[in-house]
């Protein structure tokens, strides 16, 4: 080791054994989160607290809180789906605004790229019909719809057809001309849409 003439065989060697634990290591810890964090029992917290300086109150007939709070910094998609969740609030009994990054939240496991991470669906909403919805929305010119939206959208089918609930549905909901549609595929093609194929996306209510 302490001959000068053997550096370049030990960097080889070094360089060699790093590279195969990394994939060794990748596998590790991918299992230890999908085994331990994938899905986990998800309850409504009675009382959240929020920020006067980043969300905001606004007038609603089914949020799940009163008043209701929510995120200044929406995008327009939710604050769309807002107004038409009022506008429909004869079909709702509640509706809850999802956060992000806390365990607190609604959060799902999914992989793209190689990496973990963890998808926090825009909003859950129980109808009157007994059904329970779980919505992801996006803009009609969703930049990631071919790739991290695509990744989502199939990682919440694969959740929802593990839970066994007739009752529970969800997907990726967009915003167009002839009202709010969702998408509950299996497969995610968006590429039909930027094609201007909408056939596998219905209507919501």
């Amino acid at each position: 080791f302490l001959n000068q003439e053997n550096k370049k065989i030990f960097k080889s060697l070094l360089a060699q054994a790093i590279n195969q634990y990394r994939e060794v290591k990748e596998k590790e810890v991918r299992k230890r989160i999908e085994d331990g964090e994938q899905f986990y029992d998800f309850n409504i917290e009675p009382i959240v607290f929020y920020n006067e300086h980043t969300d905001e109150v606004i007038k609603s007939n089914k949020c799940i809180y009163n008043p209701c709070y929510v995120d200044i910094n929406r995008s327009q998609p939710e604050k769309d789906f807002e107004e038409y969740l009022d506008e429909n609030s004869a079909k709702i009994t509640w509706w809850y605004k999802n956060g992000e990054n806390k365990q607190t939240y609604f959060g799902i496991k999914y992989e793209y790229a190689g990496q973990i991470r963890t998808f926090y669906p825009d909003y859950l909403v129980k109808f009157e019909d007994g059904k329970l919805g779980i919505f992801e929305t996006k803009d009609e010119g969703d930049q990631d719809g071919g790739t991290l939206t695509k990744a989502k959208a199939e990682k919440l089918q694969e959740y929802i057809k593990k839970q066994k609930n007739n009752k529970l549905f969800g997907g990726i909901t967009i915003k167009r001309s002839d009202g709010w549609k969702i998408n509950d595929n299996e497969q995610y093609n968006w590429n039909k849409c930027e094609k201007g194929d909408w056939n596998e996306w219905k209507s919501i209510i």
